[in-house]
């Protein structure tokens, strides 16, 4: 049976019932990638959310437009939010809540003890209340977040918590089917003919650009890496998948057979060798920043996944560059080794790398 498919206009309608308060720069550059395409072998496109515009820009902008006009029409005036250290989520709603004009209380959780820096620094920069935890307390988060949420609610304030709350479960998967008419514009203004890989981090922006592509009947293939902070998948977004229909009055939703999944960097422990050779071939070959968390482990997973052959050889290959740029200054040590940082000026000059000698060079993180 052939799937009922809406037009761009039916959809455009169906995500403007929705308010927001307008926070990014869009539409997001989709540019190519003329270094990573010679050095994979194939034509690149980037959909650059980190250029969205807010505190370091991200995916996360999208979502917390329709989160603040969320909280706005709770008559809540302190947002409350449990994330990890790393979390480009906090960042982000730290600096909508600026521009809203309402307080804001993080907890980080297993940042006791952490240097303040990366998106931690940041957050203290945009005037949050950051509470850090440390592992203990990490396993009671969101106790300690309800029971700050009370005290503030005694002295008057009105609190909205987060992660208590459904809409912010579906704000990405909104906002991103938004992004998914953008880039379906987009493409079709560079010209592209035939079927898309579209491949990022696993999660609700993914699922809201998949929504766009079902319901528009556009020949979009999806790969998503899950990164290490990420919660089962089927708990973080196929749970919300018909809930998200409803919300939107779609045809369509998304299902698990919908996407690719490359788990393999989502274990515990440091950034994955191959995550750190990712981020070090888009910094040489195309001045491209991923950081070591998110959008560099879903760079290595693209790249499993060309050289695997499990991407075709007719697919246009779009990455979608989520942000997280601040916490690659908390990874000086593993992406610059120590006798780099040792070498004269004199003994660096005229070593630019020629293309030829740039995959031994990252191979060697020289």
């Amino acid at each position: 049976m052939t799937p009922v498919i809406i037009t761009p206009g039916a959809l455009r309608a169906r995500l403007d019932r929705f308010p927001r308060l307008p926070l990014g720069v869009y539409p997001t550059p989709l540019q190519p990638a003329p270094g990573l395409s010679r050095e994979l072998g194939r034509a690149v496109l980037v959909k650059r959310e980190d250029l969205s515009g807010l505190a370091f820009g991200g995916n996360k902008v999208r979502h917390v437009e329709l989160l603040m006009a969320e909280v706005r029409r709770a008559g809540a005036d302190t947002v409350i939010n449990v994330m990890g250290y790393h979390s480009n989520n906090a960042r982000l709603a730290a600096a909508a809540c600026v521009r809203a004009g309402f307080r804001y209380h993080v907890f980080l959780r297993h940042a006791a003890g952490r240097p303040v820096q990366g998106n931690c620094l940041v957050d203290h920069l945009l005037g949050a209340a950051v509470h850090l935890l440390n592992d203990e307390e990490s396993r009671r988060d969101l106790e300690l977040a309800r029971r700050v949420a009370e005290r503030l609610r005694r002295a008057g304030a009105v609190p909205y918590v987060m992660n208590d709350e459904s809409f912010p479960k579906l704000a990405g998967m909104i906002g991103f089917a938004g992004a998914g008419l953008e880039l379906a514009d987009q493409l079709r203004a560079a010209g592209v003919v035939g079927p898309v890989r579209v491949a990022g981090v696993a999660g609700r922006s993914l699922c809201g650009l998949a929504l766009a592509s079902l319901n528009l009947g556009l020949d979009w293939r999806f790969t998503g890496v899950r990164v290490a902070s990420a919660p089962p998948l089927t708990d973080y977004v196929f749970r919300h998948a018909g809930t998200v229909r409803r919300r939107l009055d779609l045809p369509r939703t998304y299902a698990p057979a919908d996407f690719d999944v490359v788990d393999r960097y989502a274990g515990p422990g440091g950034p994955a060798p191959a995550v750190l050779q990712a981020v070090r071939l888009a910094a040489r070959a195309d001045a491209l920043m991923v950081d070591p968390n998110y959008t560099g482990v879903a760079l290595a997973g693209l790249i499993d996944r060309i050289e695997d052959g499990g991407v075709g050889a007719d697919e246009t290959v779009v990455f979608v560059h989520t942000g997280g740029t601040p916490a690659i200054f908390s990874y000086a040590e593993e992406l610059v080794p120590a006798e780099t940082l040792a070498v004269t000026p004199a003994a660096q000059e005229g070593s630019s790398p020629a293309p030829a000698r740039r995959a031994a060079m990252i191979a060697s993180g020289s």
